[in-house]
């Protein structure tokens, strides 16, 4: 950062600026420019409890210059005293940082040594936040004095920042995303490098810098100096903060939500968001408050425990009603949702979540695009995000693929009932569409029969090639031979064609050609799918299920991961150790129990007995200490049963 130049100036400079864009920074060039120069510098930081206590800053002040006076207190009167020292000190150059805390009897003493024609040629450099408080000290009428406004920096320096940072140029997905979220803050762009470095996102190649996922957000490092100001927030204004940082894209209304989000009152949220404000974490401007820079706003989002995270995003899903004027910027909520992991119940957006639009703009992103994206690279949780959050913003042409994709990662995840709900929401949609997962829904419930229905019915109306391999590999596994023939004469593409036949005829060739293209393909779920089906039915070798398995494991399908487990140790090439198989068997339970899945449905789900089941829980039980269904689905929902990695996750919708 730039010093202030001070040659031939006034006594008094105030440097001003929002909370990140490098006041402090300026100082310390500037103090240390003058000290080169000859000057001797007296440099302070102020904090907010200093304002409370007279003459503070002037005990503070005498004490470094006369050491000998020991405390920082002054006997009365301070005022004389603080003058006859700093006019003592010709060329002093006071130093103050985060003067908008300064005691006002202080900073009216140095205001008025520093008016004074007759005074020593002291000056004073005092930055304060925009928006903090009053000048300190304050400039008096016909009194010299400089402001110098630092504001955020344009995109080229903002870039040049980042690749000081870098040791490298970025490239134009990480550019974008520090253009979005640094907003030209030097905090803020530093706090962005230092999520996405923390977090493994960031790749140096050839002097360039960019993404590994390039829709990836960065998570804000708890320690970064960006977070300095939320750090001083009490309890209660900390989580009106975080309160507001997801419900911001409601403008005015903001408010009023985040006093049903955390059950306050209107008095009580406004006295909270003016502490927030004078600590330079909000700003409200004529459209609402606001959260700025966007990486300050994503900390305190991401800061959001699990109840604050449902209960935000409950009252962001009723707020939203019918009507697309509650949002401001109603393409802005969902990425804003996404950003801030804020979920809601699957069924909710389908069933309670009206779609958003906006007088014909655009939207900005696609989420249903993305969404689909994300499925097949395997990112599933952004793909469950995206696809929910699509049929809430209720971007054109997205029910199928929504559904499509939002019911097939539930039921990996073992949410069966939820995946239903989803799907049953999507009824009026041709019933070919949706037909596999729903098939491979009835197949995870133990009705392989309505599985095969629901096949055959859809085949009567499309024949798509998935739709043949499910209708072969049903054929098969239940003595179907008329529809495995049909499957085999049907026409299809080569994939399909290539999975049919290694059904059907136990073909090896045919899998060697279908794990090819899946491969080629880079689409986790398919290659897993594949493999499984290549060692199931044409005898592959079993030491693909390892890959099958880790793959699953990336993908936090839990109920799929199960199932290959068991048909692993059958072809005696086990996957996982007994402690892991104890822990995942218990989680994918207490995960199907959350649902409310009947003990048949139980049974079905992880391939055991009726019988097995009640022995099962009864175990669990005994190693957990929950002593019913109800209490074992409370801790899945709250994200507190042993072993759940993120309990947002966890929970469907997240």
């Amino acid at each position: 950062m730039t010093a202030v130049d001070l040659r031939g100036g006034p006594a008094l400079t105030l440097v001003t600026g929002p909370p990140g864009v490098g006041r402090t920074h300026a100082l310390r060039a500037t103090a240390d420019a003058a000290a080169r120069d000859g000057a001797r510098v007296l440099a302070l930081r102020l904090a907010p409890e200093d304002r409370h206590e007279p003459w503070y800053l002037a005990g503070r002040i005498l004490a470094a210059l006369s050491p000998a006076r020991g405390s920082g207190r002054v006997a009365e009167p301070p005022a004389a005293a603080l003058t006859a020292a700093l006019r003592r000190r010709s060329g002093l150059l006071l130093v103050l940082d985060d003067a908008q805390w300064a005691d006002p009897e202080s900073a009216e003493a140095i205001g008025d040594v520093l008016d004074d024609p007759a005074g020593s040629a002291m000056r004073c450099v005092a930055a304060l936040r925009t928006g903090g408080g009053p000048a300190v000290p304050r400039p008096r009428p016909g009194m010299r004095a400089r402001i110098v406004a630092l504001r955020p920096q344009p995109a080229a320096e903002a870039e040049a920042i980042a690749a000081r940072l870098l040791r490298a140029t970025p490239h134009e997905d990480l550019a974008a995303a520090l253009r979005r979220y640094g907003a030209g803050v030097p905090a803020a762009i530093d706090a962005v490098v230092a999520g996405y470095r923390d977090t493994g996102q960031l790749v140096v190649a050839d002097g360039r810098a960019g993404l590994r996922d390039p829709g990836a957000v960065p998570v804000i490092p708890t320690g970064h100096q960006l977070l300095r100001p939320v750090r001083r927030l009490d309890r209660s204004a900390r989580a009106v903060a975080r309160a507001l940082a997801v419900l911001q894209p409601f403008g005015p209304a903001a408010p009023a939500l985040i006093g049903q989000a955390l059950g306050l009152t209107p008095d009580e949220v406004d006295r909270q968001l003016a502490v927030v404000r004078t600590e330079g974490v909000t700003r409200a401007r004529p459209g609402g408050w606001t959260v700025t820079p966007p990486a300050l706003a994503l900390a305190l989002a991401a800061d959001l425990g699990p109840y604050e995270r449902h209960r935000t995003a409950q009252v962001a899903a009723e707020a939203l009603g019918g009507d697309s004027s509650a949002v401001p910027d109603p393409h802005d909520l969902p990425d804003r949702l996404v950003e801030a992991g804020t979920w809601v119940d699957p069924g909710r957006p389908v069933a309670a979540l009206a779609r958003v639009r906006a007088g014909g703009r655009p939207a900005r992103l696609s989420l249903a695009d993305r969404c689909v994206l994300d499925f097949r690279a395997g990112r599933w949780t952004a793909a469950l995000d995206g696809a929910l959050l699509a049929e809430a913003a209720g971007q054109p042409g997205t029910d199928v693929p929504v559904a499509r994709v939002a019911a097939e990662v539930l039921l990996a995840q073992g949410r069966p009932a939820r995946a239903r709900a989803l799907l049953d929401a999507a009824a009026d949609q041709p019933p070919h569409l949706l037909a596999a997962v729903r098939a491979d829904l009835r197949r995870a419930l133990g009705d392989p029969a309505a599985a095969a229905g629901v096949v055959r019915d859809a085949l009567e109306l499309s024949t798509g090639g998935e739709l043949w391999v499910l209708a072969a590999e049903l054929a098969t596994e239940h003595g179907d031979p008329a529809t495995a023939r049909a499957a085999r004469a049907a026409t299809l593409p080569a994939y399909p064609a290539a999975v049919v036949r290694l059904i059907v005829d136990g073909d090896a060739d045919a899998a060697a050609e279908a794990m090819e293209w899946t491969r080629r393909q880079e689409r986790p779920y398919e290659v897993a799918r594949t493999l499984e089906r290549a060692v199931r039915w044409a005898g592959a070798d079993p030491g693909l299920l390892a890959e099958a398995y880790d793959i699953l494991g990336a993908l936090g399908a839990l109920l799929h991961r199960s199932r290959l487990r068991q048909f692993a140790r059958h072809r005696g090439a086990p996957v996982a150790g007994r402690a892991e198989t104890v822990a995942e068997g218990d989680l994918l339970l207490a995960v199907l129990v959350a649902e409310g899945l009947s003990n048949r449905e139980l049974a079905a789900a992880t391939q055991t007995s009726e019988k097995s089941v009640e022995g099962r829980l009864s175990r669990l039980f005994a190693r957990t200490g929950y002593r019913s269904r109800v209490e074992l689905a409370t801790a899945v929902l709250a994200g507190t049963f042993p072993g759940q990695v993120d309990p947002v996750s966890a929970v469907p919708g997240r």
